[in-house]
């Protein structure tokens, strides 16, 4: 028979400067290395580690490598010092992971540096509070069933070798992030970095005014069965004033049956090329209740037709809005939202608008195959369709070539006292203009001359 020996959880102390491993880890006589207080813990201790560098320079600090593993047991916290300016860090370098977690843990008030991953779990629940991720190939590692919940953390993607990811989820692991920041630092045209990875059947949710910011890769990236959620106010934006012709990559992307929802949701770009908001290519519905600023690509570009439904949603400024020309015939919903003062608000094929502001665009809608649905008189338009400095509803080059196309647009408001319009803005209903009507071409629509071009009111 073995007996099992059991202590009582307790707290051990750590410091890399006046510590000694020999001590008794105790407050007056602390451990010099966290690796050592590690080797002794058990679930429910407590590591505190005073202000200071922890590496294998200063302190001999231990980290996890190909050779050697440094765990963290289940139901352990690592606590560490903010002092002003000056906190608790773990310093490393190639191959080393900082914290190897085996399941639960708590870990505050650390930084985490140089790390080829700064922390790896694949069970247990973490939550991570005022941690920096700072200069690591890759911030987080999360695969099996871990869940870890980042609140007010920042992780920097700064590295020599251009390539850095925030967080990488595999298989079901789950990622929350709360507040806080991803970033390089500074703009710049850095497109390996990304900032959210999601594969396997992972999730990722982004809350609570979470930003990731200046990311010219993908901010978030969805692939596989994986699941992706940015809400309260979460917000991707970037600038590249001082990066001048970047083109950047979309900051959202999504692939195979990865699904994304966008739930008051904000992203912005400033002076990149050919820049994309969403690029979706994902076989999964795609939700959007969100704000698409100054893309100079597009805010939202959709390759696949799976369906589509935006609502409370705002494209500005963009060079489009909405570009579904690589879908024939997209399944896409737009209601109670406004594209303002796009070059195109919306591309495609197809698409059903209800209850939406179109104002002061150059172009509101381009029809890109044979039919758009801006209401029918069993379900009214109620858009204000009005304000395109050229025309607010045209057909395609490629709509043109195949010969036809309609547009249902009952009860809109459009351009009062234009191309039939009366001094309301407002069309009577039945009425069917043809690209032969004499008031088939103007600032509310333009019809090419076929008799097979139509709008329906």
């Amino acid at each position: 028979m073995s007996l099992s020996l059991t202590r009582t959880p307790r707290s051990f102390y750590i410091n890399p400067v006046s510590g000694n491993d020999n001590n008794a880890g105790t407050k007056l006589k602390p451990f010099k290395t966290l690796a050592h207080g590690l080797s002794l813990a058990i679930s429910g201790d407590s590591m505190r580690l005073a202000p200071g560098v922890y590496s294998a320079g200063t302190n001999g600090e231990k980290f996890s490598d190909v050779s050697k593993e440094v765990p963290v047991p289940a139901g352990v916290t690592i606590l560490g010092t903010l002092a002003e300016d000056f906190t608790s860090q773990l310093h490393g370098g190639t191959g080393q992971t900082g914290l190897r977690l085996k399941g639960a843990a708590t870990v505050k008030n650390l930084v985490l540096s140089g790390f080829d991953k700064g922390v790896r779990a694949d069970q247990g629940t973490q939550s991570f509070k005022n941690v920096v991720f700072d200069q690591n190939v890759l911030g987080l590692e999360l695969s099996g069933s871990a869940k870890a919940t980042l609140a007010g953390a920042t992780i920097i993607l700064n590295r020599p070798t251009g390539i850095a990811f925030g967080a990488v989820l595999t298989q079901q692991a789950q990622f929350i992030m709360d507040a806080g920041i991803i970033t390089p630092g500074g703009e710049n045209c850095q497109t390996g970095y990304i900032g959210v990875d999601v594969r396997d059947a992972g999730r990722a949710t982004l809350r609570n005014a979470a930003t990731l910011r200046n990311i010219a890769g993908t901010a978030v990236r969805l692939s596989q069965t994986s699941k992706g959620l940015l809400k309260g106010a979460t917000t991707i934006d970037r600038d590249f004033l001082e990066a001048p012709g970047c083109t950047p990559l979309p900051s959202i992307r999504t692939s195979d049956a990865a699904s994304l929802t966008l739930n008051n949701a904000r992203l912005f770009d400033g002076n990149g090329v050919n820049s994309v908001g969403v690029e979706a290519k994902s076989s999964a519905p795609l939700t959007i209740t969100a704000g698409f600023n100054s893309y100079s690509g597009a805010g939202l570009r959709l390759f696949t037709g799976a369906k589509v439904v935006i609502s409370g949603s705002t494209f500005s400024s963009n060079i489009l809005g909405i570009d579904a020309t690589p879908v024939a015939s997209p399944d896409l919903t737009l209601t109670n939202s406004s594209l303002l003062n796009n070059i195109t608000g919306i591309i495609a094929g197809s698409a059903i608008v209800r209850n939406s502001q179109l104002v002061g665009n150059q172009v509101a809608i381009v029809v890109d195959n044979t039919q758009v649905d801006l209401g029918r008189p069993d379900e009214l338009g109620n858009n204000t369709i009005a304000g395109s400095a050229q025309t607010s509803v045209k057909f395609s080059q490629k709509a043109i070539s195949a010969g036809g196309g309609t547009v249902f647009a009952s009860g809109n408001t459009w351009k009062a006292s234009t191309q039939g319009a009366d001094a309301a803005g407002l069309y009577p209903g039945n009425l069917v203009l043809s690209g032969l009507s004499p008031n088939a071409s103007g600032q509310n629509f333009q019809l090419p001359a076929s008799k097979n071009f139509l709008i329906l009111f």
